[in-house]
């Protein structure tokens, strides 16, 4: 029993030296492989670290951890872009969202400056005259937004949006939200 079994590990042995010489002289390749695939994958985190805001959001903690910035403000710059991204679109349905966006923004503005109310139209009514110089432009880019959430197909054209986002902007600038 112990010849056979002798026998077997030689032969085993003498197997896996030749299956050894054939990897041994692709090794390289597999290496360099190896190395290819590995940055592919690096690649692919960081493209998906970037698309997810995770960056984004731990730098936005550090600012504010550090106090280096504003974070609010960063944020604030940041949805802004966002939105003057879409309105320089040649697409209908990005200008509509732009002015939605705004249109929230600006709610959420009116609602953290004590203006109470369930609506941004409710909340509009409070705001004294002069308080904000553009006003009645803010009540129309608002009922605008209306007439759009109601009627998907409600006709926009690129000209009344940047009306309306100019009207917020104004806002903004007064308000302080952006630079």
């Amino acid at each position: 029993m112990s010849k056979s079994f002798n026998q077997f590990i030689d032969i085993f042995l003498e197997g896996r030296g030749r299956v050894g010489d054939i990897y041994q002289s692709a090794l390289p390749y597999l290496e360099f492989g190896a190395f290819i695939f590995s940055v592919i994958l690096l690649v692919a985190i960081v493209i998906l670290i970037i698309r997810s805001e995770r960056l984004t959001l731990w730098i936005d903690e550090k600012v504010d951890e550090y106090r280096i910035g504003s974070l609010s403000q960063r944020r604030n710059t940041r949805a802004w872009k966002r939105i003057l991204s879409k309105i320089r679109s040649d697409e209908t349905d990005d200008w509509k969202k732009a002015l939605e966006d705004a249109d929230k923004i600006f709610g959420e503005l009116l609602r953290v400056s004590g203006h109470k109310g369930r609506t941004i139209g409710d909340r509009l009514t409070q705001v004294l005259p002069g308080a904000i110089p553009n006003l009645e432009l803010l009540k129309e880019a608002h009922q605008f937004r209306e007439y759009m959430a109601q009627d998907k197909n409600y006709p926009v054209t690129h000209e009344l949006a940047l009306k309306y986002l100019g009207a917020y902007r104004d806002a903004f600038l007064e308000m302080g939200l952006i630079d």
